[in-house]
């Protein structure tokens, strides 16, 4: 795994990887062959989180696909099976993850509830989930207002492959500084977000 992240990012760390693994209990793996051509890391947890007690969450980690299997899907079904295994997944579940890099936000920003949004101030609520949920994730700063998660000094890496990425998608990486190893943390729900979201 460590292997393909580098091949598939710029500046790429590979104790990166390392302490997703450490940190989440899944992965998910794609193979050609003997060759792993993708991996997606995450895990679903039942946590109390403020407001929200036995929530059902979806922590999304680190995915990639090699070159030559990218634009196929591979990306969604190991995040899907990542997240879910066997067990059908609840009615409205709480995605988190932790992003580096605006191309990796996928549909999140699209998704019911989602946090944080351009031009949105986030709700006291909110800041208190992202505090309780960038602990989870293993973000030792957490800026509420933004929600950038500050990283540990160094790069985690960029994809090599340039993505297009919506205006919006990039406004929210504004404060994030990659030299840094910052990501931001972002927050959707499957389903209709809880009154009061």
């Amino acid at each position: 795994m460590v292997a393909l992240f580098a091949a598939t990012h710029h500046d790429a760390d590979p104790d990166h990887p390392r302490a997703l693994l450490r940190r989440l209990g899944r992965v998910a793996l794609a193979f050609e062959g003997r060759v792993l051509v993708g991996f997606a890391l995450g895990e679903r947890r039942r946590l109390d989180l403020p407001r929200l007690p036995a929530q059902e969450v979806q922590l999304v980690g680190l995915a990639c696909v090699a070159e030559a299997h990218r634009r196929r899907g591979l990306v969604r079904a190991l995040g899907t099976r990542v997240v879910a295994g066997d067990e059908p997944s609840p009615v409205s579940a709480l995605v988190c993850g932790r992003v580096a890099h605006p191309t990796a936000l996928g549909d999140l920003p699209r998704l019911p509830g989602a946090v944080p949004q351009v031009g949105r101030v986030p709700s006291a609520w909110h800041r208190d989930v992202g505090r309780a949920l960038a602990t989870v994730h293993g973000a030792e700063r957490f800026d509420p207002a933004t929600f950038v998660c500050r990283g540990r000094g160094r790069p985690i890496g960029a994809p090599r492959r340039a993505t297009p990425v919506t205006p919006d998608a990039q406004a929210l990486f504004a404060a994030v500084d990659p030299a840094r190893g910052d990501s931001l943390l972002a927050l959707a729900w499957t389903g209709a977000a809880p009154r009061g979201w």
